[in-house]
């Protein structure tokens, strides 16, 4: 499997390899669901390394877009987050003359967002903030920034983001997993696989072990920002076994 080249079919492939003999007891589609199942489990992992995996920005171009992000207006202070934004890492204005303005989370209960919120209310739309002061926002529900205060003009923003991984199907590339991690999914299906023919679940220690292999995995790399990553030469995928 040449690297950057993993598709649904290759990791299916990979598993019934693994699988043997056992194999023969899953169709295509239960395969592929495993697979899915240790993609996701895989994200989760690799998010927690804060090395800024499955980072993209949004697009104001097409609203069916899962990526797109309307901007924001000076009337309203809530605004849909694209549909598959897991976690907003950086808000950056893109409307000219605004491209200064910055912005801060906080949590709903943080004091400062609950004053700062509350005289905008009173101030009304269009109050803007004070000079040199940041947008505070907080994020609410399964997808809603709320702001603090009003903005002073509508702008258009890039907001740049964590993003869930779309399901694998036999034809599709996976580009967001760098190799070598793929190897840590076909493990996590493998153990999936193996265990739903004995009606048993996933243990605990288990699932920590592997999620530790995963962890080692992304320390033995390069930095991301290095000019040349490199990845140990020896890891051969079996890590939990």
């Amino acid at each position: 499997m040449a690297l950057g080249t993993i598709s649904g079919q290759s990791l299916v492939d990979d598993l019934i390899t693994r699988l043997d003999s056992f194999a023969s007891a899953y169709d295509a589609t239960s395969l592929l669901s495993f697979i899915n199942e240790g993609k996701d489990e895989v994200w989760k992992v690799l998010r927690t390394l804060d090395e800024d995996y499955f980072v993209a920005g949004s697009q104001a171009a097409t609203s069916t877009d899962d990526d797109y992000f309307a901007g924001f207006s000076r009337s309203s202070r809530e605004v849909n987050l694209p549909n598959n934004c897991r976690e907003v890492r950086f808000i950056e204005v893109t409307t000219a003359g605004y491209e200064d303005l910055d912005f801060e989370f906080r949590r709903l209960s943080d004091p400062e967002f609950q004053v700062e919120r509350k005289l905008a209310t009173i101030a009304g739309s269009g109050s803007g903030r004070q000079q040199h002061a940041k947008y505070l926002y907080t994020i609410i529900g399964r997808r809603t920034l709320m702001l603090a205060q009003f903005l002073e003009a509508a702008v258009t923003a890039k907001i740049w983001f964590v993003r869930a991984l779309d399901d694998l199907d036999l034809d599709s590339t996976l580009t967001e997993i760098l190799h070598p991690f793929h190897k840590s999914i076909v493990t996590f299906a493998l153990e999936r696989a193996t265990l739903a023919l004995q009606e048993e679940q996933l243990s605990d220690e288990w699932l920590r072990r592997w999620r530790d292999d995963v962890r080692t995995l992304g320390l033995t790399a390069a930095p991301r920002d290095s000019s040349g990553p490199e990845f140990v030469s020896d890891w051969d995928g079996s890590e939990g076994q």
